[in-house]
């Protein structure tokens, strides 16, 4: 058998990357089919800095959050410009999201194995320890959760830097120089954790005994400053104050005792779930003590271990410099995390296949080290395929996680809003309940409750809700919104008008807002401010489905057909499965008498909609029409099944009269009197047969 090393020989770089673009997609392809979870409906689907590059100088000079109105006190422009850039090329499609991750995690495995082969010279270890990283399940969080970009892009562009950085102090090119400047900007703007990069470089003199050279250094720290100030006025100061658990020395315990976890979590990685939580651990904890027990030896080791063995040493300093900013130093909504390991999870990697590498290079060993690496291998990549199914239905992740988070508020919380995507309400209040059971201090969960009480139709149970949200937060547009979309709903159209334009004044970028607005402005008769209203909703999101084709319906019924076409097909192009938008294209095909194609509009919409009644009905007028008597019978039926109309009920009666059922026609004229249609002349058509047996 050819010698492995010699397949992965020195300047062979075509091998080792087919290789590991192959497992990445062959580890990672089942996360394509996912849908959004978590923070993805923020991030993405609901920011509309991502909709329209007029937003571009909002993206970097606000909170990364802002977008949907969420202040998150993080500042991490470059991976809302990804989505900005996504959203413009595939929509609000998750696929072309997720393939961006899995491409984004191979590129950052081929830096990994470019890096090391600069540390060492050794590319079979490089290959050995990439191939880890690229398969390991600790990563399916960071690639399968699209939220999580930023750990990708930091890693990447901070490994990008690295790699200039030791290129640069040995050849000293100044296109190196600028390249690795742009790549540590382009960190920084990924992701807060590249400020622990300048920490990496002296780590990599300190191990590999190499020269520090101020000029190399020196912009760096300038960038740092730059940055930290920045942030500072860009960013910080325009947020609330940040809600801290416990002071720091409370919540450093929770970093050693995460450190075993991790450890733990990277030999055997089972029991991967999402949320971790935010509890507080005693200093006397026996997890505390180990962790301090391990970092210290670790860290003893690393020193120590610079002048015999500068990988093994360069290895333990890496984790701990791109761990510590999770240390809760800066406040964290978790003690622990698995998407914190994604970048010093590589110093792992490093001194495992330096162990194994070592163990093939002694000859009696090499079949230890085929039966080590192939179960790992096959051990890993089996796992995290496993774990990725869990990331792809999002009530599927979050009961999973309750098996190992029961009393998570923010996990139940989630579990509702997947509950009433789909439409399972009694479901959604059960887990909204829950979530306010375990924290009852979070608006979010009360206007979330609120919006499940409408859709059943409780409007006063809604409205309680609604004003528990902004009883602890009193300027939280969604719950100032829902509150509005309520009391419209109990046909109060002025207080629902108050509300929408009190959230405008919070958040002057809440299209939702303006759409309500419009519907609102519509009702009580003032069409030209309802124009206005959808019109500024969409220049806030040029990709609103919903006030695109309420704007339609408007020019439709003004008699502007073709301006209400234009304006429906957009509203498809922006949700391609809209059904009352190809419900009303067939509105409007049949006012310009094109009547076959009104029909497969409404054939569509019900192909989407199942249940939708005034499609069901609108086709039966029109078979009726074109005298398709036994077709319009079976549509109007199924419209009454879904909702019983005095409408449906008449033609009914006329269709069966023309076919001189006169007994049924009797039957559904009757339903239709009662519910108050009335025609003198068909009544007296009918009365001869109603004590018929015709």
């Amino acid at each position: 058998m050819r010698n492995l090393e010699e397949i992965f020989a020195k300047k062979n770089y075509l091998v080792p990357a087919v290789v590991l673009v192959i497992l990445g997609f062959a580890v990672y392809t089942n996360s394509l089919g996912g849908k959004f979870v978590w923070d993805d409906h923020i991030l993405i689907k609901d920011n509309i800095y991502i909709k329209s590059f007029s937003h571009i100088g909002d993206i970097f000079t606000k909170d990364f959050g802002q977008g949907a109105g969420v202040r998150y006190h993080f500042y991490r422009p470059l991976q809302i410009f990804s989505y900005l850039l996504e959203c413009h090329l595939w929509g609000l499609n998750p696929a072309g999201y997720h393939f961006v991750n899995v491409v984004l995690h191979i590129l950052v495995g081929l830096c990994i194995f470019w890096f090391i082969i600069l540390l060492s010279g050794d590319y079979f270890l490089a290959l050995l320890a990439s191939v880890f990283f690229i398969i390991h399940p600790i990563h399916t969080e960071t690639v399968s959760y699209i939220s999580d970009r930023g750990d990708l892009l930091s890693a990447l562009f901070m490994l990008l830097c690295l790699i200039l950085y030791i290129k640069y102090i040995n050849k000293r090119n100044v296109i190196l120089y600028v390249f690795m400047i742009l790549s540590y900007i382009l960190a920084l703007l990924s992701k807060e954790n590249s400020l622990a990069l300048p920490m990496a470089f002296l780590a990599y003199h300190f191990s590999f005994r190499k020269k520090i050279r101020l000029p190399a250094l020196t912009p760096f720290i300038i960038i740092v400053f730059l940055y930290i100030t920045g942030r500072i006025f860009l960013v910080q100061s325009s947020v609330d104050k940040i809600s801290v658990i416990g002071s720091f020395y409370q919540r450093l315990p929770g970093f050693f005792v995460a450190i075993v976890n991790y450890i733990r979590l990277l030999f055997l990685p089972v029991g991967l779930h999402i949320e971790y939580g935010d509890p507080l651990f005693k200093w006397f904890d026996y997890r505390t003590i180990l962790g301090v027990a391990i970092s210290a030896l670790l860290l003893i080791v690393g020193v120590r271990k610079s002048h015999k063995n500068a990988v093994l040493s360069f290895s333990i300093l890496w984790f701990f410099i791109f761990i510590l900013p999770f240390s809760n130093i800066y406040p964290l909504p978790f003690y622990m995390a698995e998407h914190y390991l994604y970048l010093p999870s590589i110093g792992f990697f490093l001194i495992l296949s330096w162990s194994l590498c070592y163990l093939y290079r002694l000859r009696r060993y090499k079949a230890v080290f085929l039966a080590i690496a192939a179960v790992l291998l096959a051990f890993w990549s089996g796992l995290a395929i496993r774990q990725n199914r869990y990331w792809r239905e999002p009530i599927i992740l979050y009961k999973h996680a309750l098996i190992f988070s029961p009393r998570n508020s923010r996990i139940y919380h989630n579990l509702g809003d997947a509950y009433t995507d789909m439409g399972y309400y009694k479901k959604a209040v059960a887990a909204y309940k829950n979530s306010i059971k375990f924290s009852s201090f979070h608006a979010d969960t009360y206007t979330s409750l609120g919006v499940v009480y409408s859709a059943l139709g409780k409007y006063k149970e809604a409205v309680d809700s609604y004003k528990h949200a902004l009883e602890i937060n009193p300027v939280y547009v969604n719950a100032l919104n829902g509150l509005g979309a309520a009391y419209y709903a109990m046909g109060e159209e002025e207080k629902a008008i108050s509300l929408y334009k009190k959230a405008l004044s919070i958040n002057p970028l809440y299209a939702k807002a303006y759409l309500n607005l419009g519907i609102a402005c519509y009702t009580v008769g003032e069409k030209d401010k309802a124009v206005r209203y959808y019109e500024k909703a969409l220049k806030t999101d040029p990709h609103y489905a919903e006030a695109y084709n309420n704007l339609g319906v408007i020019y439709n019924n003004s008699g502007k057909t073709e301006r209400a076409l234009s304006l429906f097909s957009k509203a498809i192009a922006a949700k391609k499965d809209y059904a009352d938008a190809y419900y009303n294209i067939g509105i409007s095909y049949n006012t310009l008498g094109r009547i076959e194609d009104a029909i497969n509009m409404f054939e569509k919409a019900i192909s989407i909609d199942p249940k939708h009644y005034d499609a069901y009905y609108n086709l039966g007028v029109l078979y009726m029409k074109t005298i398709r008597h036994d077709e319009a019978i079976k549509m109007l039926k199924k419209s009454i099944e879904i909702k019983p109309q005095a409408d449906a009920y008449y033609n009914l009666a006329l269709i069966y009269f023309n076919k001189k059922e006169y007994r049924l026609a009797v039957k559904y004229y009757d339903k239709a009197f009662h519910m108050g249609i009335k025609n003198n002349n068909l009544f007296k058509a009918l009365e001869p047969y109603r004590d018929s047996k015709k």
